[in-house]
């Protein structure tokens, strides 16, 4: 176990803020060119030479590793705690020069929690929902103090058995038939079929690993008393939220803004921010124009929705009417009837006012809504793979 720079921030805010939810998962594959030992060295901030290559892995120079631990299923041998020993083992066994090996995950983690917290919530959950199935979980925490503290996780692809011998990912299975015989094809061979030692590659994993990452951070929010919005694994679309997603930067794009060159993901996501401030401005318009009698309404509201010529027919046109409406500071539907039908040059009476505004002000935020949900189906288009 590697723990450095380990410091608990105390008298830390609570509550305030709301969570950012952040959780990938990918393959490191020889096949694009990767390794899971410079997978692992970077993650670590260690140097490790690649005994499949011989290529050697520097990054004792990388700041912001806070802690580093390798998590066994219990009946792996302890050699397997070490991480050179570890990941050179993997590139060693697998001989396919498009090699599947090693399966890596990164999610980020609440600033709100101290670095102790942080620790605790990333052991747990990768105890109980990767090492209880059999898996090696080499994990590192990233905190350079930026307000972006982050985990990167590294699983093994194949279970290990108690004398240390990594084991087939799949077996072969013969097809019988009703006879319970081997069914022989044309070409003279068996019919059979490729059956998974277990279920890691399941599809289903991703979500189902996402959803548990909410839960244990919002359960972990409970436990210590942080009052913030619950984080949730899905997307905006699946929640129903009008807002657009912004894409992640990754490492490179981060590094070119910081320096100051703009990248393409990064000019994306200020378009988001631009369009998601616009959509915000816009409900919280709607939410002022769904008027009820009995809701109360600044003088800046009723200019908004009803002072138009269209609206109560020219009746807040009148001096002495906007004079009288706008002295009262906050005010409801009834009042402004009063107002109106007691000053109008026309008779009217105050039910008729009523029901004048009403309608009127109901037309007015109903070609809101049209014009939000016409802005909700012209999404950006664009292109976010950095040149």
């Amino acid at each position: 176990m590697l723990l450095c720079n380990l410091r608990c921030s105390a008298g830390r805010r609570r509550g305030g803020s709301m969570a950012i939810y952040h959780f990938t998962v990918s393959i490191i594959s020889r096949g694009k060119g990767k390794s899971a030992v410079a997978s692992a060295a970077y993650c670590a901030a260690e140097k490790i030479v690649n005994a499949y290559d011989g290529i050697t892995h520097d990054y004792t120079k990388k700041q912001g590793v806070i802690y580093s631990e390798i998590m066994l299923p219990d009946n792996v041998p302890e050699e397997f705690k070490n991480r050179n020993y570890l990941w050179n083992s993997v590139e060693l066994s697998e001989k396919n020069c498009n090699a599947q090996l090693a399966r890596q995950v990164e999610f980020a983690l609440p600033k709100e929690f101290s670095k102790k917290e942080q620790i605790d919530l990333t052991r747990n959950y990768i105890k109980t929902n990767f090492v209880s199935k059999g898996m090696i979980a080499d994990f590192s925490i990233h905190d350079k103090e930026d307000g972006n503290p982050h985990a990167h996780i590294m699983l093994t692809m194949r279970e290990v058995n108690s004398e240390g011998k990594w084991m087939a990912k799949s077996y072969k299975e013969y097809i019988l038939d009703k006879s319970g015989k081997k069914i022989k094809t044309v070409n003279g061979n068996y019919k059979c079929r490729k059956v998974e030692r277990n279920d890691w590659n399941n599809r289903d994993n991703v979500t189902m690993w996402r959803l548990k990452w909410a839960d244990a951070v919002n359960e972990k929010f409970k436990e210590v008393g942080i009052d913030v919005t619950p984080v949730d694994h899905r997307s905006y679309k699946e929640q129903k939220k009008i807002f657009l997603p912004t894409r992640h930067l990754g490492c490179y794009s981060s590094k070119k803004e910081r320096f100051g060159y703009q990248t393409k993901r990064g000019n994306y996501n200020r378009k988001v921010a631009i369009q998601n401030k616009k959509r915000k401005e816009k409900i919280e318009l709607i939410k002022h124009h769904k008027v009820k009698s009995s809701i109360f309404m600044t003088t800046r509201d009723i200019y908004c929705c009803a002072a138009r010529p269209q609206l109560t027919n020219g009746y807040l046109d009148n001096s002495i009417i906007g004079q009288k409406i706008q002295s009262l500071g906050k005010f409801n539907l009834v009042q402004i009837a009063q107002i109106i039908s007691a000053n109008s040059p026309i008779p009217i009476t105050m039910r008729q006012a009523v029901v004048l505004l009403n309608r009127n002000i109901k037309s007015h935020t109903g070609g809101i809504r049209a014009n939000l949900k016409l802005d909700l189906e012209n999404d950006i288009k664009y292109d976010y793979k950095d040149r």
